[in-house]
């Protein structure tokens, strides 16, 4: 299976998490950070792609509102800026964590076939 550096993942896992975000089923961008992490040549790159993937397009959605409901999005900003700086900490601890699950699986899969062999 190829494997890629950190900018192909990250492009990829965040192409992904905006497809599905568009579904507005935020839990499923855990999908997103597996396969950006299963495609990841090691586990820092993996953990780097689910991380920034999965921030960058939550911080693409958060901009996107701002940009169609200033007003609103402006007063979220002044009283909810600390649930808004926590949900992208969660955000990036679900990337961090869904792309480890991913390369590991990954890995794991890769190394079973080839002692099956």
């Amino acid at each position: 299976m190829k494997r890629f550096n950190i900018p192909i993942c990250v492009l990829l896992t965040l192409s992904i998490a905006i497809i599905i975000e568009f579904m507005k089923v935020w839990q499923m961008l855990a999908i997103a950070g597996i396969i950006g992490g299963a495609l990841a040549k090691n586990l820092k790159s993996a953990l780097l792609s689910g991380l920034i993937g999965l921030v960058s397009c939550w911080s693409l959605v958060l901009l996107f509102l701002w940009g169609f409901h200033s007003y609103a999005a402006g007063i979220a900003y002044v009283n909810l800026s600390t649930l808004l700086a926590l949900g992208l900490l969660f955000i990036g601890v679900l990337g961090f964590l869904s792309a480890a699950t991913g390369h590991l699986l990954a890995t794991f899969l890769i190394r079973l076939t080839e002692h099956g062999t």
